[in-house]
């Protein structure tokens, strides 16, 4: 193991011997990472970075690949600047109790997490934006206590993929409260209807006309029982479709132009 304060070895530019450091990384103060070998590309292990001197990741600007688990926790940055390079991580991302921390938009090489993605109790966290690649979660989905966290709508194509039940959503800004919250702000809510009606303009059958979409209030969301509608363009007919977090239909109604508004009984 790479213990806080170890000196690294000495590298040449360009580096030449091994450039994967094989053991766990543990780095616990800002001269850890100063310190971190810049020929290192790849860990063969573990990186725990910890400790409230933290403030500048940029000395592991070449790191590419974690094959076990990255923890960042009670550091002092504010970004993930340093971290732009890394793509693979072999198994789960915690990124926890960091309390200075605004962005990760540095992590916009990462494709995929092979384990639990956690971003908890970082107050000053105000997007996931940097998670905008990332197109699986192989294990729980936890966004916890990020008290100024509104925008997630980077993770908002993983949730229908990540286990029902492993995905935790919480405690966070209006637009990233739950499941509900982040669909609703990411996927502002339309109607389809056709706006001219089956077989009123002589269409004889459901092919013949285009459909389109038509704004409409449905509110509140997340809801449990009843919820008001409100079309804001005129119709004839259409059919109007409701469905849950994970795109299951809830409720399904045929509409006529009287229905512009109303309410809805989900149960």
């Amino acid at each position: 193991n790479a213990n806080a304060g170890t000196a690294p070895a000495s590298c040449s530019d360009p580096c030449a011997g091994n450039t994967t450091h094989v053991g766990n990384m543990i780095l616990l103060n800002q001269t850890a990472v100063n310190n971190f070998d810049p020929c290192i590309t790849k860990i063969q292990g573990n990186l725990w970075i910890q400790g409230g001197t933290i403030n500048d990741l940029s000395p592991l600007g070449n790191l590419v690949e974690v094959t076990g688990y990255l923890t960042i926790r009670n550091t002092s940055l504010v970004d993930f600047t340093g971290l732009e390079n890394l793509t693979d991580v072999g198994t789960y991302i915690h990124i926890n109790y960091n309390n200075k921390l605004e962005g990760i938009a540095a992590l916009d090489g990462l494709t995929a997490v092979n384990g639990n993605l956690y971003f908890m109790l970082n107050p000053k966290l105000e997007s996931l934006t940097g998670l905008d690649n990332v197109t699986s979660v192989n294990g729980s989905l936890f966004v916890f206590g990020n008290f100024q966290l509104s925008d997630c709508c980077a993770i908002d194509p993983l949730l229908p993929n990540v286990p029902t039940g492993a995905v935790v959503i919480s405690g966070n800004k209006s637009g990233c409260m739950s499941i509900a919250n982040v669909q609703q702000t990411c996927n502002p809510q339309t109607l389809t209807v056709p706006t001219d009606g089956i077989g009123t303009k002589g269409y004889d059958n459901e092919s013949d006309f285009v459909q389109q979409k038509i704004d409409a209030q449905i509110y509140p969301n997340p809801v449990t029982n009843n919820m008001s509608l409100v079309i804001e363009k005129e119709f004839e007919t259409g059919k109007l479709m409701i469905v849950d977090a994970f795109g299951r239909p809830v409720l399904t109604k045929e509409l006529q132009s009287s229905d512009w508004y109303g309410t809805l009984n989900l149960e």
